[in-house]
């Protein structure tokens, strides 16, 4: 008796296990399929990542980091300074280019800084997307005011100061003559809001600074402008990398991706 029931149980167990492994297989062939056959009001699933289908009333913002410059490579602040990339940054945005390809006639919209080195980038995406590129000035980098071309090592030696202060509370102690992290997210955000007003249930593709891209992040995670300094060293934004975000108007969102490096790795 002991022996048939243990061969029941086993049995038992077995069958379950068998059920459990199919509905597995079943759960993320599914999972799998889904990814790519997302429709055209979200972001189609490509090798590299996976996207969730867009939440009603949302618009899904794909925030670019412009590419390379100059003052980049040397450390320098660029603020809103107007500088322009340099060539390894027009290539940098000609791969990315490339690899935005399967989003052709998924793009509702690009919109970018009015600063050359983010409408450079955006005009290349243009070019494969098929969408014109409409600039907006809100969407600048954030004034660093006397801080402009300097290092952050020559900004902490000759405002030392200021420059604690501004790392404890960015909000309430702007850089002289720049504005404040209070400022800079509020015309952000006014910004995100006019491009998901337009684009709800569509995509928009929105070629912008690190200041600002780190600024919409705090914010969608509940990180106020006072502490944008220390938060800010925390978050690690690329040089034409991607940041996904669903928006709605009003201030609410959520975060898909962020710092997504979609060249080729250098050999």
């Amino acid at each position: 008796m002991r022996g048939n029931s243990s061969r029941k149980i086993l049995s038992g167990v077995g069958k379950v296990a068998i059920v459990t492994v199919v509905a597995a297989i079943v759960f993320f062939a599914l999972g799998y399929a889904i990814g790519y056959t997302v429709s055209s009001s979200a972001v189609k699933a490509e090798k590299y990542t996976f996207m969730p289908p867009l939440s009603e009333g949302y618009a899904r913002i794909i925030l670019v980091r412009h590419g390379e410059t100059d003052w980049s490579v040397a450390g320098k602040l660029q603020g809103q300074k107007d500088i322009p990339l340099n060539a390894k940054g027009i290539e940098e945005a000609k791969a990315l280019a490339e690899r935005f390809s399967f989003l052709r006639g998924e793009v509702a919209a690009i919109y970018s800084s009015d600063l050359s080195r983010c409408v450079q980038t955006a005009n290349i995406l243009s070019e494969k997307l098929g969408v014109q590129v409409k600039t907006m000035s809100e969407l600048r980098e954030m004034d660093v005011g006397e801080w402009v071309g300097l290092t952050v090592k020559e900004v902490a030696e000759k405002y030392p100061d200021q420059l604690k202060n501004w790392v404890k509370d960015p909000a309430a102690n702007p850089p002289p003559g720049g504005e404040s992290t209070q400022d800079l997210r509020d015309r952000c955000f006014k910004a995100l809001d006019e491009i998901a007003k337009e684009n709800a249930g569509k995509i928009a593709v929105v070629v912008t600074h690190g200041g600002v891209i780190k600024t919409i992040i705090c914010d969608l995670l509940g990180i106020p402008p006072s502490s944008y300094g220390i938060a800010w060293g925390k978050i690690d934004i690329e040089e034409v990398s991607i940041t996904v975000i669903d928006y709605k108007v009003g201030g609410k969102g959520k975060i898909l991706v962020v710092n997504n490096i979609m060249l080729p790795l250098e050999e």
